[in-house]
């Protein structure tokens, strides 16, 4: 550690922060847009001030920043992104196929849950005081994919079936919070959204005329 802690030195460890995080937008490629969160920042195993205080600052300048993509690709701010409700990659790129484009809007990219990248996002949302990368309620996340077609609840039952499998999902508290069951996304005879658990399903020979589920 030859650097002389002081005034200057910070004000000079101030301004490389602003400029690494800035420049960590242009770490993104095309075919992936999660590709720069693996150069957010680490600490490293040695103590050293000028380390420490720089890395402190990147993650300061970071939230501000318009360096996560969402999920149309599209660089957005950490403090207004939304996480999903689990950090599984392969369930928010189903998830996207799903969704509107205002969902998509703010919601990170399924590409920044790769790997070890959730762990750097979740640093960056303690980081931040929990302001940046907040999580997305499983209702609200879920909800964003209603859609009354046939074709479309298929996909959202599969997406559902998806998530239960999951370990993370299991040994989350959502698992007892928020059960799947009770969120009402399956379309009824009237227009109506209903829940797993009051929704009546009939078989192809006492189905009700243009009816997919209609409730107790």
């Amino acid at each position: 550690d030859h650097l002389i802690e002081g005034a200057w030195n910070r004000a000079l460890l101030e301004e490389a922060a602003q400029l690494v995080s800035q420049t960590l937008l242009s770490l993104t490629t095309a075919d992936d847009p999660g590709n720069n969160i693996d150069y957010f920042p680490r600490k490293g195993e040695e103590r050293n001030w000028a380390a420490d205080a720089m890395i402190e600052k990147i993650w300061e300048h970071l939230v501000e920043t318009k360096v996560i993509a969402n999920a149309q690709k599209d660089p957005g701010l950490p403090k207004v992104l939304l996480r999903p409700p689990l950090d599984d990659e392969s369930i928010s790129a189903n998830w996207e196929c799903l969704v509107e484009a205002k969902a998509k809007t703010k919601t990170v990219h399924h590409r920044c849950l790769a790997g070890q990248r959730k762990y750097r996002m979740e640093e960056l949302h303690r980081q931040s005081n929990g302001l940046a990368l907040r999580r997305w309620d499983l209702g609200e996340w879920l909800g964003a994919t209603r859609r009354a077609s046939l074709e479309d609840v298929r996909a959202f039952l599969q997406l559902c079936e998806n998530i239960h499998k999951t370990d993370e999902y299991r040994r989350s508290p959502i698992f007892w919070d928020k059960p799947l069951q009770d969120i009402a996304l399956i379309p009824s005879e009237n227009g109506e959204f209903l829940s797993a658990i009051n929704g009546v399903l009939f078989t192809n020979e006492n189905l009700p005329p243009n009816n997919i589920v209609t409730g107790k």
